[in-house]
């Protein structure tokens, strides 16, 4: 064989190649476009306030509703003080999201300690919430607390 041959041999292999992997990027399956982890169990596609009363798979608050096995007026108590809780909480959130683009930004050490403060802050609004929680609770519901906030302390470290 001429080294022609081969040369046009080893071109029409190569772009059938290419065009195969062009054909697999562009039909294959494609991941979910947001890139952002999910924040208190609610997907970053849709606004977290709005749809905390929708029940769904990634509404952890029905599953909190079951562990403490509230009446019908606590669980009325119950959900004020979530939507209350995850509005503070979206706030320190987004104040601190703010916060750590302008540290690096421009980084300095008073940004870095109202970062850190704010990090303080959501675990103080958190403990708060807990003990308004256990206020809406009889006596006989307590030991269910300790679940409670196991399985809250779950979802907060491991979304």
């Amino acid at each position: 064989m001429k080294k022609e041959t081969i040369y046009k041999i080893c071109i029409i292999f190569l772009l059938v190649l290419n065009l195969t992997q062009i054909c697999w990027f562009v039909f294959s399956p494609k991941p979910p476009r947001n890139n952002r982890p999910m924040e208190m169990g609610v997907p970053n596609n849709t606004n977290r306030l709005d749809n905390m009363n929708r029940p769904d798979e990634n509404n952890f608050r029905d599953e909190f509703l079951m562990i403490l096995d509230l009446d019908k007026e606590q669980k009325t108590q119950f959900k004020k003080l979530a939507k209350n809780h995850d509005r503070k909480i979206f706030d320190l959130q987004e104040n601190q999201k703010k916060l750590t683009a302008e540290y690096f930004m421009n980084p300095s050490d008073s940004i870095l300690n109202l970062i850190k403060e704010i990090g303080a802050q959501k675990i103080i609004v958190t403990e708060n919430h807990f003990k308004d929680i256990k206020k809406i609770l009889r006596e006989d519901q307590y030991p269910k607390l300790k679940k409670f906030r196991k399985r809250a302390l779950d979802i907060i470290i491991h979304p």
